[in-house]
């Protein structure tokens, strides 16, 4: 289950790397999500695929890649992405233990990457072009995914910040992008999984936000 969790972030780094006069290009703020299970066959389990994904969720995200994602109506109560150490924590509901991993630790194959197509969908005022991918899990029962994701070259993410990221394939999906995604599909074998953007605000982000908070015990998570 934790396992299945920590893959499901857009969820969505070495800073040195990223020009100190581009900062000011990058997207700073909040994009709100949306999920939808569409099931393909009888064997989909929608009630399960709703609780690892949830209803939706918010992605916050400020110029030095740092991101804080809060899902709904996920045993997750939120995530955070620290570049500096190229972690991932994260903390459940109803424990008081923060939970972390390093991002280095690939939990999928990159097995085919497709040519971006240009202007393949128009979502919020955005037009978005299409990266697509064929990804094999990682794990005793391995499969092979698809994944679409419509990114607004305009929502400039610092890509830099992700080189450190292969959980979940991240350091090659924002090195092609350099942008925030508006809609996520992952293909799975008896349903699709589809995250659309509903809402982006830009705006300035509190330090304290991706902060992870001092006098909760912490434990390392071992794939």
């Amino acid at each position: 289950m934790k396992r299945t969790l920590i893959l499901l972030i857009f969820v969505f780094v070495s800073l040195a790397c990223a020009p100190a006069w581009a900062q000011s290009d990058f997207f700073e703020g909040l994009v709100r999500y949306r999920h939808f299970i569409e099931v393909k066959d009888s064997l989909a389990n929608e009630w399960e695929a709703m609780n690892l994904y949830g209803s939706g969720a918010d992605f916050y995200i400020n110029k030095n890649g740092a991101y804080r994602i809060e899902p709904k109506g996920t045993p997750v109560e939120w995530q955070i992405y620290d570049p500096a150490k190229a972690r991932i924590y994260f903390k459940f509901t109803k424990r008081d233990t923060i939970y972390w991993h390093s991002a280095t630790i690939p939990t999928e194959e990159v097995v085919e990457v497709y040519p971006v197509k240009k202007e393949k969908d128009y979502l919020l005022g955005y037009t978005c072009h299409l990266l697509m991918m064929k990804v094999k899990t990682k794990g005793s029962h391995p499969e092979i995914l698809g994944k679409m994701y419509f990114f607004a070259p305009e929502l400039k993410v610092n890509a830099a910040a992700f080189a450190h990221h292969k959980t979940n394939s991240q350091d090659r999906v924002m090195s092609i992008m350099q942008a925030i995604p508006l809609r996520v599909v992952v293909l799975q074998r008896h349903y699709r999984v589809i995250m659309e953007a509903e809402e982006v605000e830009e705006r300035n982000l509190a330090a304290d936000l991706f902060q992870i908070p001092s006098g909760l015990p912490q434990k390392e998570l071992h794939f």
